[in-house]
């Protein structure tokens, strides 16, 4: 469907800082296990994946399709 203009992507995102992941993490120490062990020091917040969204659909990403995008800070690059 490329050639129509259609293009599919997905965005796969790591942790986000909303009220249910700290429903699922209700402790500080396994928040701050989640901060740790992430490559950047932090996990997203649903700025950060708004803007990934927002970027896909601007002309700036008008080459990007079939792609699977994490938005994760690096952690599914770790083993």
């Amino acid at each position: 469907y490329g050639r129509r203009g259609i293009r599919v992507n997905a965005i796969c995102p790591g942790a986000v800082d909303t009220p249910m992941i700290h429903r699922i993490y209700p402790d500080k120490k396994g928040f701050q296990f989640l901060v740790e062990k992430n490559p950047m020091g932090k996990i997203a917040s649903p700025e950060d994946i708004a803007n990934t969204v927002l970027w896909l659909f601007s002309s700036m990403s008008a080459h990007v399709n079939g792609d699977v995008i994490f938005v994760d800070g690096g952690s599914s690059l770790t083993a």
